[in-house]
């Protein structure tokens, strides 16, 4: 405050100094006429002018510097005394909150001697009663047990007994079992014997009646071969050959029996004139044979050689390896040899389908297929992809049914042996998708199966566990009654242990809340 009053009055100073030579200098220019003696005098009489107004000035400057010492230590005194009240009052009130404190610690001690004297009092009652209740429940666990060991001794002589008349049972019902399988095997035994005898009389009667033809020369009609279509009749004079209708008769079953090696030898025979003497039993033959359209599945029996001098193959290639497949518009359904899959490793590719029966010419029931497989098939520089049915013990490596043969535009030129494939051939793209889908479609049937497999296994592993035997049962029962009893005594107990510590917590919410109150 005192520096910005000077700076003020030294520029009224100055101002006042400007203003007289201002003055000064109008009078000059206006007395132009006067002399240089008269301007001499003005000029000294301002600058006495001047020098009075700085004494004037210098003399104000001291005065206003002495009143802002004055100032300055009025206003240090009077910090001073606030400094020394602030230390005072700062003093007085560090020497309330140390009492205070002191009271604080003086109830806090006194508080937790009451609570600790509180707590080894109940703990005290608690042990007291936990030990009375002890003996209590040892005595009843005595009790208890001495009960359970009576009736376990009852029921052991129950089920000894018990055990004891099933298996006197199980004897007598063995014994009579054995004595009627014993009659039972005579029995059939004796039967056995009669059909043989009977059977043996029945050849020697053939043998003799062969011997007196032979002999006299006789001619006897008999059937040589007899089916449910026709029956065919030999004259019985073996040294002439066969009449013309027995002829006509093998040309009408041609279709069925020219891949018989036997009918063969029959049909050659006929040819040039002579005959055999005994023809084949056809029905033997059939009993282990499983029949096609044209006997190209066989599942049983002897292997043959069939004559393929009127077949249409059709040369392709699957995975670099060549096979034939057999054009047969006989068949309804594709078909491929299981042992051909296998060889090429695409049982990947095999999915289920529903059961389908395959039924012969004769209507008879030959098996029934449930895996199907889609192959690519590479013809020339083409690919194509068939769906099949697989089957095992098949004579060709595959067979086109008329669903194939229909669905490629398939035509069969019979003079030329040749065919004509219409249909445009499939993208290999297309293919590896299917092969993907099919693949995905095998994965999620083989969790499926295993998921069934583990319920299946956890099921057993469950009823084994709820089926064991009957002294692992009673020591079971003696165990979980045990188990139930202690639990009983430690449940009571910690029932009484979270008693006590509910009341201790109690305690101290209401000495914090009564501490609370005391602070506040």
């Amino acid at each position: 405050m005192s520096t910005t009053r000077r700076q003020s009055k030294m520029q009224e100073s100055r101002e006042n100094n400007r203003e007289e030579e201002k003055i000064v200098e109008e009078g000059l220019g206006n007395e132009g006429d006067t002399t240089i003696m008269e301007r001499k005098e003005q000029e000294l009489t301002g600058i006495e002018k001047l020098l009075q107004l700085m004494q004037l000035q210098s003399q104000q400057m001291d005065r206003n510097q002495q009143e802002t010492k004055r100032t300055m230590q009025e206003n240090q005194q009077e910090s001073k005394r606030a400094m020394e009240e602030t230390q005072q009052k700062i003093e007085k009130n560090q020497q309330e909150a140390k009492r205070a404190m002191e009271i604080t610690q003086q109830k806090m001690e006194e508080t937790q001697r009451e609570i600790s004297q509180r707590i080894e009092q109940k703990l005290e009652e608690n042990e007291c009663k936990l030990e009375k209740r002890l003996e209590k429940y040892e005595n009843e666990m005595k009790a208890c047990l001495e009960k359970v060991r009576e009736e376990t001794e009852r029921k052991l002589k129950m089920q000894r007994e018990e055990t004891e008349t099933k298996m006197k049972n199980i004897k007598t019902v063995q014994k009579m079992e054995l004595e009627q399988l014993e009659s039972k095997f005579e029995n059939a035994i004796q039967e056995d014997r009669r059909e043989i005898e009977e059977k043996f009389k029945q050849n020697e009667k053939q043998i003799a009646e062969l011997k007196n033809q032979q002999k006299c020369g006789e001619r006897r009609e008999m059937i040589i071969l007899g089916t449910s279509d026709a029956k065919i009749q030999f004259g019985g004079d073996i040294r002439k050959t066969h009449p013309v209708p027995f002829v006509k008769n093998l040309k009408t079953k041609l279709q069925h029996i020219r891949y018989f090696d036997d009918c063969k030898l029959q049909r050659n025979n006929i040819q040039t004139g002579f005959s055999i003497k005994h023809p084949p039993n056809k029905h033997k033959q059939l009993s282990g044979i499983f029949w096609h359209p044209r006997e190209f599945i066989q599942l049983a029996g002897n292997e043959r050689q069939s004559s393929n001098s009127n077949l249409i193959f059709l040369e392709a290639f699957i995975k670099h390896k060549a096979i034939k497949i057999l054009i047969d518009s006989g068949s309804e359904i594709s078909l491929i040899n299981k042992k051909l899959v296998k060889e090429l490793n695409l049982d990947r590719f095999v999915y289920k389908i529903p059961r389908v029966a395959l039924v012969g010419a004769n209507n008879k029931k030959l098996t029934t297929v449930n895996e199907g497989l889609g192959v690519r098939i590479r013809v020339g520089d083409k690919y194509y992809i068939m769906q099949c049915v697989m089957i095992e013990d098949l004579n060709h490596d595959m067979i086109a049914g008329i669903d194939e043969l229909s669905e490629k535009h398939i035509t069969i030129n019979f003079s030329e042996n040749k065919l004509e494939i219409k249909a445009e051939p499939d993208n290999i793209e297309e293919e590896t998708e299917i092969e993907r889908k099919i693949i995905v479609e095998k994965i999620n049937e083989q969790e499926k199966h295993k998921e069934i497999k583990m319920t299946v296994e956890e099921k057993q592993k469950v009823q084994e566990k709820n089926q064991p035997k009957k002294k692992r049962r009673r020591k079971k029962k003696k165990k979980s009654s045990k188990r139930k009893k202690e639990n009983k005594v430690d449940t009571r107990e910690r029932q009484e242990i979270e008693d006590t510590e509910e009341l201790s917590a109690i305690d101290d919410k209401t000495e914090r809340k009564q501490e609370e109150k005391h602070f506040s």
